[in-house]
């Protein structure tokens, strides 16, 4: 279980024993099959702060490792939850509708089925939120190379 692993190099040190690194976006983008999909592969770089390791100096190159599980749950949870209110919004706000407009098109089953999908936006932004911060989800520093080894071929 390796899980997702990319490259970040060290922008600086903060002082509460954590650290500043930049990702350069491509390396593990590059093999992803939902690369279209994912809204975080802009070709820009992304900055993000973790807990340092020990021996961590500005321009070393780190391994980060985000863990299968998490990875895992994540795609679950992004496809999984959208999928699950479209049917619920379907079938429930579908139905109720379709009685309260007593009416015999399926209209009210489309706009039960968008009602769903918009209430599975904002469960999804609220997860995010409170599961961006959980240590579970976010990737480790598993390894510390210096600049020069790493960019130095193999």
């Amino acid at each position: 279980m390796a899980g997702l692993r990319e490259r970040a190099e060290v922008l600086e040190l903060l002082p509460d024993n954590r650290v500043r690194l930049r990702i350069r976006r491509g390396t593990a983008c590059e093999g992803c099959p939902a690369r279209s999909l994912c809204a975080s592969t802009g070709s820009g770089d992304h900055i993000i702060t973790l807990r340092a390791i020990p021996g961590l100096q500005v321009g070393q190159t780190v391994e980060l490792v985000l863990p299968e599980y998490s990875t895992t749950l994540l795609s679950l949870l992004l496809y999984g939850v959208p999928l699950l209110f479209l049917l619920a919004g379907l079938l429930i706000a579908g139905t109720a509708l379709k009685y309260i407009l007593d009416s015999t098109s399926q209209l009210p089953y489309l706009l039960g089925a968008l009602l769903g999908l918009l209430s599975a936006t904002l469960v999804l932004r609220y997860l995010d939120r409170r599961l961006g911060r959980h240590p579970a989800f976010l990737p480790t520093i598993a390894d510390k190379t210096t600049r020069d080894s790493a960019e130095t071929p193999s």
